[in-house]
């Protein structure tokens, strides 16, 4: 208070810029048809699609046992058909391990892999 009675303010003044998120809800049109749909679907997900009848029959059958057995392996040399299934998996660059792939074989998908164990 000053000598007269009056009370004296102190008034400070800070200038702040906030960020707020801004929420966009956008919606693009993929496909007319469901069937369209499928095929843009798969298209994305799908690393390689293969049809029976175009495999030479024992890889066919080779895959054919593999879908079966759930696993397969062989050890050094490799056969002629697991060969030719790997390149056709398009694997045949892999060193270690590879996974997570998806396969389109004889109207159903399936999730595949390949690992190379260094002999101990």
């Amino acid at each position: 208070m000053d000598s007269d009675g009056h009370w004296a303010y102190r008034i400070n003044v800070t200038t702040e810029q906030l960020h707020e998120p801004a929420y966009t809800t956008l919606a693009v049109e993929v496909a007319a048809t469901t069937d369209a749909f499928r095929d843009i679907a798969f298209a994305a997900r799908v690393d390689t699609r293969l049809d029976p009848a175009e495999l030479d029959t024992p890889v066919q059958q080779l895959l054919e046992q593999v879908i079966a057995q759930d696993t397969y392996q062989e050890t050094t040399p490799l056969s002629t058909e697991y060969t030719n299934l790997i390149d056709a998996l398009d694997l045949e660059h892999i060193e270690t391990a590879s996974n997570g792939h998806h396969l389109w074989y004889d109207d159903m998908l399936y999730r595949y892999g390949l690992y190379i164990n260094d002999a101990n």
